[in-house]
């Protein structure tokens, strides 16, 4: 029952690829050497217990899916719905923090790879449905501020105290794993419902947070008014004007980020101008493979940008700040040379450096 292609197989196969989004996928990892040198820097490598989430047996695990998937095509078997399944639980191990691209000798990013797993399970419509995914991009998603103060109120607030209450409870029940304990089985596919509530009350969430967000502390949620910030008594002619675009995480969920930005910014004499209402930057439905929807965040971000930029034209922007790392990731697709011309685009961290601001 061996199966060997034949040459003009092969030339099906390139037709295939060439029409399908897989194409894409077998290009970025076609140039794998197997070094395994990504695999200590993984995070969901564990080696004691699963070896195959690995970034090098993710990429041979994609690599096997393909051709099932093209033998397949081609036999016209019909696609197995195991491949499906299959390939969710390759895109599912993978946490986005692109910390494999470093050591990689050929450059590939099996961060963007998994995207693009998840991009095509949701085009195909056999996309893993998750609560916890479902309820964060609805938090995400919503723009409008009475929507936005409940759900911080019931999943921020509420959540994550139910969550510290349950991790005291299993803790004083002597529930939890030890943390040193050996795994007793190579585990893949889905986690059992047990191991996975184990796992959400072993560490508690953080405690102490805000009870706000960032834009309702300062009461600036009218998406109608585009805010700026500023010390009129160390603002001067030749003080910077920058764009904070403070984004979900550091305005929604920890707030006191992007509070403690806004404070720094006002305290070195800056000109802050803020986005009108709560905007994402749409990282967070690129990431869960929800193109369409990263696509229309962006977009609409882009244009309202250039209508600030337009109504503040009299302001020299240079520099549009950032607090969050994955918004540094989807605003350089935003083209803010065009938008701001001349700017570029910073990290709070590297804008304080230069501004000689240091730790006592």
């Amino acid at each position: 029952n061996a199966y060997t292609p034949s040459l003009r197989l092969l030339q099906q196969e390139a037709l295939i690829l060439e029409a399908s989004d897989l194409g894409e996928i077998n290009n970025d990892i076609k140039d794998c050497l197997r070094c395994g040198k990504c695999k200590p820097e993984c995070t969901t490598h564990v080696p004691r217990a699963n070896l195959y989430y690995s970034p090098r047996d993710k990429i041979l695990g994609t690599g096997l899916i393909m051709e099932a998937f093209l033998y397949e095509e081609q036999t016209r078997r019909g696609i197995s719905v195991r491949h499906f399944e299959e390939m969710n639980d390759v895109a599912d191990h993978c946490t986005v923090c692109h910390r494999c691209l470093n050591p990689c000798p050929v450059n590939i990013d099996f961060g963007d790879v998994s995207m693009k797993l998840r991009a095509v399970l949701k085009k195909q419509g056999k996309r893993h449905v998750n609560l916890g995914t479902w309820s964060s991009m609805a938090y995400l998603n919503a723009t409008d501020p009475f929507t936005v103060k409940i759900m911080h109120k019931t999943m921020i607030q509420m959540g994550f105290k139910a969550q510290r209450l349950a991790h005291s409870a299993a803790k004083y029940l002597g529930l939890l794993a030890n943390k040193k304990k050996k795994p007793p089985l190579p585990t893949t596919g889905k986690t059992p419902l047990r191991e996975q509530v184990v796992h959400f009350v072993k560490k508690p969430m953080p405690g102490n947070l805000p009870t706000r967000t960032t834009r309702g502390m300062l009461g600036l949620e009218d998406d109608k008014m585009v805010p700026i910030l500023r010390d009129p008594n160390k603002v001067s002619e030749d003080s910077d004007a920058v764009f904070y675009f403070p984004g979900c995480g550091s305005e929604r969920l920890f707030s006191q980020v992007g509070l403690a930005t806004l404070a720094m910014l006002y305290e070195v004499g800056t000109e802050t101008v803020l986005p009108p209402g709560y905007l994402c930057c749409g990282y967070p439905q690129a990431s869960t493979g929800d193109d369409d929807k990263a696509t229309a965040i962006s977009t609409s971000n882009r244009v309202l940008f250039h209508r600030v930029a337009n109504t503040l034209n009299y302001m020299d922007i240079k520099t549009v700040i950032v607090s969050c790392g994955t918004c540094m990731d989807q605003l350089l697709k935003y083209e803010f040379e065009a938008i701001f011309p001349g700017c570029r685009l910073l990290d709070i961290h590297e804008y304080l450096m230069e501004k000689g601001v240091k730790m006592q």
